[in-house]
């Protein structure tokens, strides 16, 4: 004690040894997936069947991207090899006709190939705890490996269905449902077509499933406002490039999750649909008060949700819409309602592709405007911001999207005859109430693609608002 210099020892809290600060801790990028294409051989992946639900929420091993890109290629290929044996089957091929079918039956396994790579690569922003565009890929390609692994199965049942059809109308259709024993046909052809996009919605909800969501610490403190480095300026101060105030970028606690992501369990639909609207209305007032540095998991399996519903609403609505018009029109039979139906479905699966798809890729888009602005977020965290941008134009989409869809054919019923004589219109009013319903159409049209539209623009704005944020 006689070395310590007077100061320190005058002070009993300056001789003792500094505190060092608290490690930050970094969640390590988790490469567990979701996907089972690897646990049976893609021709023997029948279990997907019964119970795929049991396949994607098991937390299988990981996956190499090679050995998912191999999956995808086998899969293709025996897809191809099946629509040859059927054409054979069902054609004599001779001559110059040979070389017709191998270019075609290339490009189908060009499109099939490039079809898959680009879903991995539209998806990668629904992936969680992926940082960097790479890992996020390299973590989809599994998943869309098992949503392929079905495409042999399915076009093997298409083929067997095309194939057998007379047997099928004259033997099990027709005793059941008479005249109209096609349209069984059509609606299991539709489902297989359906079944590989049901498999990649199951496989992205069920990504990640039943792991934490981490929250991120960037490590820096810098303006909100600006992105200007606050290292060595006052908590109480401001910015010297903007003015903002300091404690506003550095105060961590004030940045809260937003209100689903606080709920305690699962958040009811409505608690979502409300967040949803706020950030997709106004993006930057929403997040100026939320957490930004963390995992999208919650909201990516919110947002999918909504897309079936918003799907499974698009298609009610054509339904009754164009019902009615039916029902005004001609005189409608039980019978008549089977069509309806069918186009009913295919409706809804429309849709359904078209969220599922473009959704992601809508984020996509987004996170590359982001990045070319100089926003150095993580991937996951950026994603979660289009999550939460998207969600609410969709339901926009699907509405207005069946309105057209509906108004449309009956602008040309309600020219005909009948439709005059039921609806006791004169020729100049059915033109005029014709011209009505196309304008009616078409603007519905727009705004369904305004909603797409509208979705990009929102995702933009939020990342835009919360490139510079702390937390």
């Amino acid at each position: 004690m006689n070395d310590m210099p007077n100061d320190m020892a005058a002070d009993p809290e300056a001789s003792a040894a500094p505190t060092p600060p608290a490690p930050i801790i970094e969640m390590p990028e988790i490469r567990r997936t979701a996907s089972p294409a690897h646990l049976l051989p893609p021709m023997v992946w029948l279990w997907v069947v019964f119970r795929p639900w049991a396949l994607f929420r098991r937390q299988a091993r990981r996956q190499s991207l090679g050995s998912a890109i191999t999956s995808v290629a086998i899969n293709v290929t025996v897809m191809v090899a099946i629509i040859t044996v059927s054409i054979l089957s069902e054609e004599h091929i001779s001559g110059d006709e040979w070389y017709g079918l191998l270019f075609g039956m290339a490009a189908v396994w060009v499109v099939g190939l490039a079809f898959a790579v680009c879903v991995a690569c539209a998806t990668a922003p629904a992936m969680s705890c992926a940082a960097t565009f790479a890992a996020a890929v390299r973590r989809s390609a599994p998943i869309v490996a098992g949503m392929t692994s079905v495409f042999p199965v399915a076009t093997l049942l298409f083929a067997l269905i095309v194939i057998n059809e007379g047997n099928l109308r004259r033997e099990w259709l027709r005793p059941v449902f008479g005249d109209n024993s096609e349209f069984p046909m059509i609606v299991a052809g539709g489902a297989l077509c359906f079944w590989p996009l049901w498999l990649l919605w199951l496989g992205l909800r069920n990504e990640g499933y039943g792991l934490p969501t981490p929250m991120h610490d960037t490590g820096h403190c810098r303006c909100e406002r600006c992105g200007y480095d606050l290292t060595v300026t006052s908590d109480q101060g401001t910015c010297p490039e903007c003015g903002h105030a300091a404690e506003l970028s550095t105060d961590g606690a004030r940045r809260k999750p937003p209100r689903p992501e606080r709920h305690p369990g699962k958040a009811p639909l409505g608690v979502w649909l409300a967040a949803f609207w706020h950030a997709a209305l106004r993006p930057a007032t929403f997040w100026a008060d939320k957490r930004v540095r963390t995992d999208g998991s919650k909201a990516r399996n919110a947002s999918l949700t909504l897309t079936a519903l918003s799907a499974t609403a698009a298609g009610l609505i054509f339904f009754v819409l164009f019902g009615m018009v039916l029902a005004l029109t001609e005189n409608v039979d039980p019978d008549d309602l089977w069509p309806l139906a069918v186009v009913s479905l295919f409706v809804f699966a429309c849709a359904f592709m078209v969220l599922l798809l473009g959704n992601p890729a809508i984020a996509l888009a987004a996170v590359c405007v982001s990045r070319l602005r100089g926003n150095t977020s993580r991937l996951d965290e950026l994603g979660r911001l289009a999550w939460y941008s998207v969600s609410a134009p969709q339901i926009v989409f699907c509405v207005a999207g069946a309105m057209a869809a509906a108004i449309g054919p009956a602008a040309e019923m309600i020219s005909g005859y009948r439709a005059q004589e039921v609806l006791h219109l004169s020729h100049t009013e059915a033109a005029f109430a014709q011209t009505m319903l196309i304008l009616l159409a078409c603007g519905c049209g727009a705004i369904a693609l305004g909603a797409l539209v509208w979705s990009f623009v929102a995702a933009v704005r939020a990342m835009r608002a919360t490139a510079h944020a702390n937390f």
